[in-house]
């Protein structure tokens, strides 16, 4: 495990190849070195993961960097983005899809792709080499720090954190990116990082990329339960126990059915800005197809979920780690990442449809602006 993946890889398959080019980047602030035998793919790299360039240098780590060698094998054949299939568990990640293999574990990780994903540029970036840095970088993060499963925008003082049930990330990255098209300035597409800081309090680092690992299958529709009464706080277990079993009847929806989408890099450098970092109020907004529209009175709908419900929602999209864990317990978390989750839930939660995102940017947009104003 200590030797470089790709060697160990490449010696069992007879195959070596010399990985000329090699640039370091600053995932959330843990140096990741990045090697190939194509010079474009560092290209692409540097598109997707340069800006971390830019956090300042005391937010950096100063650890050896963690490795990531990218070796582009011409014998390789196929290419098919909408097929690939991401597994992950206890800190290991791997990728595989006709023409492509990849893992990261420890402090390495390792691809094998064909010429035709190399060729692919910002979208084989964007598809593979980020998740499989942030992964490597999630091994070097302190408990301290949390991770989440959440696409964010940024506006004025005010942050917009945005979820989905269960099996439904691909509609929260497809709506994220149709808001982001709309002018809603992006935090993070996928990845999330959440902490505490001694003087700003709640901190949030995003990396707002184009789309990440996604689920090989998605549901037809984002079905929420109905709005209840909040619980009464009193029994913090019997809440949290009725929210997981309401999220349970919630998050199955419809038959799901195989994605066959081709996912496209979002337009970042198109205008609109991007950012890294956000500390100040945030809104929790859950995807729900049976919310009320932007054109309704009531928009955005109140989520109806107690502080401990919503918290478990959180709860299953974070980890210290990632890639988070499809279901978790708030007991297993750290002390102080607990805390972090706590912070986050006392914050005011809604309900949002995955509507038009035009007029659903412009009423958002009036809402993070008056949270600004009433900090």
């Amino acid at each position: 495990m200590n030797e470089p993946y790709s060697r160990l890889l490449a010696g069992a398959a007879g195959r070596t190849a010399a990985l000329e080019h090699e640039t370091v980047f600053y995932p959330f602030g843990i140096p990741v070195a990045v090697a190939s035998n194509a010079e474009s793919v560092l290209e692409a790299a540097e598109d997707a993961l340069g800006r971390w360039k830019s956090m300042p240098t005391s937010y950096r780590e100063s650890d050896l960097p963690r490795r990531l060698e990218i070796v582009v094998l011409k014998g390789m054949k196929g290419c098919s983005p909408a097929r690939i299939i991401w597994r992950g568990r206890d800190g290991l990640l791997t990728a595989a899809a006709p023409g492509l293999l990849a893992t990261a574990a420890g402090t390495s990780g390792a691809v094998f792709a064909s010429p035709a994903w190399a060729d692919l540029g910002r979208t084989f970036a964007d598809l593979v080499v980020v998740p499989l840095a942030v992964s490597l970088a999630a091994e070097s993060l302190s408990e301290e720090r949390l991770f989440l499963r959440a696409s964010a925008f940024v506006h004025g003082n005010a942050a917009m954190l945005l979820l989905a049930p269960a099996r439904a990330d691909m509609a929260r990255l497809d709506f994220a990116g149709r808001l982001h098209r709309a002018g809603m300035e992006m935090l993070a597409a996928d990845f999330l990082l959440a902490a505490h800081h001694p003087v700003r309090g709640l901190e949030l680092w995003g990396h707002p990329a184009a789309i990440p690992p996604a689920p090989d299958m998605i549901p037809e529709e984002i079905i929420m339960p109905p709005e209840k009464p909040s619980a009464s706080s009193s029994g913090s277990a019997k809440s949290a126990g009725a929210a997981k079993s309401t999220e349970d009847e919630a998050t199955p929806g419809p038959a799901p059915k195989e994605s066959v989408t081709t996912w496209t890099p979002l337009p970042l450098e198109g205008g609109v800005k991007v950012h890294l970092q956000h500390s100040g109020p945030v809104l929790i907004a859950m995807l729900d197809s049976a919310a009320p529209g932007p054109e309704e009175d009531a928009f955005p709908a109140p989520l109806g979920m107690d502080r401990a419900a919503v918290e478990l929602l959180f709860t299953k999209r974070a980890a210290v780690h990632y890639p988070p864990p499809r279901d978790a317990d708030p007991a297993q978390l750290p002390t102080r990442a607990r805390a972090i989750l706590a912070a986050l839930s006392r914050n005011e939660a809604v309900r949002v449809p995955a509507g038009d995102p035009e007029s659903m940017a412009t009423k958002l947009l009036k809402k993070l602006e008056a949270m600004t104003r009433h900090k």
